[in-house]
């Protein structure tokens, strides 16, 4: 089992030493001063999940969100049981829940046995922060992008090809047989290579949940 952990620990639990130091100071001067209210106020620590963690950027949201199509959130990450997480990964979750980075967390996986591994992701105003990769293969971002694009350039052209040769012979999309290639999946798989797309898939035109079908089957 390979970890890849992402949380600067060590600048972490400096940052917090320094901040409850700072606000046990503050505190105790607003106890002398009688200042009520603000010493209610300096029991709020913020600390900023930029300092600390790898943020996410859109495009490699959109990378992950592809490569690893299932979310496990607050919701059902009480039930999670994909495969055993590391106690490395577990000790830095815990460490960014108790001061507070992040609103909640995020585990997403390919949910197939296969050795594309999980991660997980702090979430903050919107924003998400890598905390932890773990698993047997840890293959790069930089692969696992080009993987990606791939199957979103096959998926599109299969896309375009299903409209194409259903506008062309008239189709049905799921009665009607092509002259010479049988259905029109059939021509497409024929085109193209691989395995058929469902003509309900095709259909419906959503290039993000092909590419993922052809990331599970065609390309891992």
């Amino acid at each position: 089992m390979q970890v890849e952990r992402y949380v600067k620990v060590e600048e972490l639990l400096k940052s917090k030493d320094a901040k409850t130091a700072e606000l046990n100071k503050r505190k105790e001067l607003c106890q002398e001063l009688g200042l009520k209210v603000q010493e209610k106020l300096s029991e709020i620590t913020i600390l900023s999940p930029d300092a600390f963690c790898k943020r996410i950027s859109d495009e490699e949201l959109k990378i992950w969100t592809i490569f690893l199509p299932t979310a496990y959130t607050d919701d059902n990450l009480a039930y999670y049981l994909y495969d055993i997480i590391p106690t490395e990964v577990l000790q830095d979750w815990k460490l960014v829940k108790d001061l507070g980075l992040f609103e909640s967390f995020e585990i997403r996986t390919p949910e197939i046995p296969q050795p594309q591994d999980p991660i997980l992701i702090g979430i903050c105003r919107g924003a998400r922060y890598l905390i932890a990769r773990w698993g047997e293969s840890l293959a790069p971002f930089e692969e696992i992008s080009k993987n990606v694009e791939k199957a979103l350039g096959l998926a599109r052209k299969r896309i375009s090809a299903f409209k194409i040769a259903c506008a062309e012979h008239n189709n049905s999309l799921s009665h009607r047989m092509v002259e010479g290639c049988g259905c029109v999946s059939d021509r497409i798989s024929f085109i193209y290579g691989g395995p058929k797309l469902s003509e309900f898939e095709l259909s419906n035109g959503n290039e993000i949940m092909d590419a993922q079908r052809i990331l599970a089957t065609e390309l891992r």
